[in-house]
């Protein structure tokens, strides 16, 4: 064994045992002895991963290139180190490069699809994962990565037809079961997500979340009974937001108010370090419907305050306009909404595939009458696609502030037609 092996040899224990310190220094006594040694750098690189020096870790990966200006494995570990320190642009760079010279280890693959989902870049994502896929059609975490992301661009069919065959490669992980039933639940589907659940219980008999799913089949089915039995029995102890959520939508789904508002408060109430944005969304909406305006608004200002800048925090500065028209008069609500629709707007184009802000833009458009612009909102809502109920009803209120009625009642009942939400509650 040469002076330069037995060096190599004690550098890789020493970073098994976590002494990276000394490990590098037996690395650099070992490229005294054989400074061309590709493999000392890639250990010296590793060591300086283990105490965060990314600077002298892409270093000893550079030297590596002087070697070998074609190490893929070399440009593979570059990006990590890049990446590891926000570098986004600069490791995508490095992993197409290594990608480009050949290299195919699956880690490479799942990588540069979790930086491509993280961007927002889901096309691409889903090609990477598919390479991973390629590499090893077992790896449930990455068929799963695949499978959400097909359901957040919501391709249905295929993502039915992926969660088919998850459950098929891995018919003991629950997770295929319970997703491919909220998938069904969510579109609809309702018979088909009962017979998925009914599956999954005989192959879990003794997991609970799939008595969870059976809660939400119920309040589909508008079963309330059974739903709130289910709670009472099984889930009697349990006080958790998940549980006490499920309730109130039963409370609600059963007109008792009072109950429901208890309840969100209890939620509210359960981690004080927590701030619970849905629970308080759901307050504003009961006090809004009960016209108790005061209450409302001071819910709506701690969202606002909250400032989480995601959907609620859009949905607050809306329904205050709201609010302020109850209270204070249209003027005031004019005023409002001048002054903060350029927030919105922001958000739309911070956050270009949240539809809910165009319906508010739009909404607050015919609010000031600029009602133009109102109609170019819903029109590009109509445009993504013309079976969003929503932007129907959208154009309807906005024909019915211009004096159209006969369009405004035209685009209402498609509204009712195309969204079941809207149909079920007579909107």
């Amino acid at each position: 064994m040469t002076n330069a092996q037995e060096y190599i040899n004690q550098g890789k224990i020493l970073y098994d045992v976590g002494n990276y310190e000394e490990s590098i220094n037996k690395y650099e006594e070992a490229l005294k002895e054989e400074p061309m040694n590709i493999d000392i750098y890639f250990g010296l690189s590793e060591s300086y991963i283990m105490l965060e020096d990314f600077e002298s870790a892409r270093e000893s990966l550079n030297n590596i290139l002087l070697i070998d200006k074609d190490n893929a494995e070399a440009y593979f570990h570059i990006g990590n180190t890049q990446f590891l320190q926000d570098m986004q642009q600069e490791g995508k760079e490095s992993y197409l490069k290594a990608i480009s010279l050949g290299f195919s280890d699956i880690a490479i693959f799942i990588n540069y699809a979790i930086v491509c989902e993280e961007n927002g870049n889901y096309y691409e994502a889903l090609k990477y994962y598919n390479k991973a896929l390629t590499k090893d059609k077992f790896r449930a975490d990455i068929r799963l990565r695949k499978i959400e992301i097909l359901i957040g661009m919501n391709k249905i069919e295929e993502s039915l037809e992926n969660l088919d065959l998850f459950i098929q490669l891995n018919p003991d992980l629950f997770e295929g079961h319970h997703l491919k039933f909220l998938v069904l639940l969510e579109n609809n589907r309702v018979q088909e997500a009962e017979k998925t659940l009914e599956n999954a219980m005989k192959l879990f008999p003794e997991d609970e979340g799939f008595l969870f799913d059976k809660i939400i089949l119920f309040q589909e089915q508008q079963k309330i009974d059974e739903a709130l039995n289910i709670i009472n029995t099984v889930f009697k102890d349990n006080n958790s937001k998940l549980i006490l959520n499920e309730k109130v939508k039963i409370y609600l789904a059963q007109n008792k108010i009072e109950d429901a508002k208890f309840t969100l408060k209890q939620i509210i109430s359960l981690d004080k370090d927590e701030f619970d944005e849905d629970s308080r969304f759901y307050l504003v909406m009961i006090y809004i419907s009960e016209k108790n305006y005061l209450e409302a608004q001071k819910y709506i200002d701690e969202i606002i305050e909250y400032k989480s800048e995601g959907m609620y925090y859009y949905s607050a500065l809306f329904l205050k306009g709201q609010v302020i028209k109850e209270l204070d008069g249209q003027n005031k609500c004019k005023t409002y909404y001048e002054d903060i629709v350029s927030i919105l707007r922001q958000g739309s184009l911070d956050y270009p595939d949240k539809m809910d802000l165009i319906i508010y833009r739009g909404l607050i458009y015919t609010e000031l009458c600029n009602y133009e612009k109102a109609l170019e909102m819903a029109n590009y809502l109509l445009a993504i696609s013309d079976n969003i109920g929503e932007a129907y009803l959208l154009r309807s209120q906005i024909y019915e502030a211009m004096g159209e009625v006969e369009k405004s009642q035209k685009d209402r009942e498609i509204a009712i037609q195309k969204s079941a939400t809207l149909s079920r509650f007579g909107i």
